[in-house]
Order: structure tokens, then C-alpha cells, then sequence
């Protein structure tokens, strides 16, 4: 059961982290391109939460679930050989790693080139 609260505990990271990340700096959204400050459209807080919410799905769509799902599963995995699993612990561990997708995805053009 703690593998399925820490990938829900990551995906609800991932759509937060995304939400900022749309806000402040700049996420790439399907079919529009990068929204944002630094990106090439600008992004109030509500259209934040709209990107973030369709990156999300697209993505996890195309083949992301797996390696998100993996990465929140290690996490766990981690945790319970250090013997550390506890709620609070998972919460934190879960949340504060999701932000690594994220990161990826708004600097990818970076590590690719752009699109």
C-alpha cells in the first residue's frame, strides 16, 4: 500500500511542481510550446494550472507514467531498507523528488536542442 500512497504522494508533487514551474519560470505544454515568463508565452496562475494539468496528462500519456512511477517506487523502496517509512517521511521524500521531471522537462530543450 505505501507504494501506491507514494506515487499518488508524486503525481500530486509533479502537478505542484508544474504549476510553479509554469508560473515562475517556464513548462513546455503539448501543442503550444513553452508558457511563461521565460518561455514563449506569458502564463497568469490560472492558465498555470491549465498547463500544468495537460503536460501532466499528455506526458504520463506518451510514456511518462512509467518512469515516474518507477522513480516514486524507489523512493519507497529506499525509505523502507533504511527502515524510515513513515507518512510524513514518504510525504516529503516523494514531493520534494518529483521536482526532477520537472526540471527536465523545462530545460529540455538544453539538453536536445530546440524543437
Amino acid at each position: 500500500m505505501s507504494y501506491f500512497k507514494g506515487i499518488f504522494c508524486f503525481y500530486c508533487g509533479l502537478f505542484v511542481w508544474g504549476v510553479i514551474s509554469a508560473f515562475y519560470y517556464r513548462l513546455p505544454v503539448p501543442l503550444v510550446g513553452y508558457i511563461g515568463p521565460f518561455g514563449e508565452y506569458p502564463s497568469s496562475f490560472t492558465s498555470s494550472i491549465e498547463s500544468a494539468a495537460m503536460a501532466l496528462a499528455f506526458y504520463s500519456i506518451m510514456g511518462g507514467f512509467i518512469p515516474c512511477a518507477g522513480l516514486s517506487a524507489l523512493c519507497v523502496y529506499w525509505l523502507k531498507k533504511l527502515n524510515w517509512l513513515t507518512n510524513s517521511r514518504l510525504l516529503f521524500v516523494s514531493f520534494t523528488t518529483s521536482i526532477l521531471p520537472v526540471l527536465l522537462l523545462a530545460n529540455l530543450d538544453h539538453f536536445i536542442g530546440p524543437w
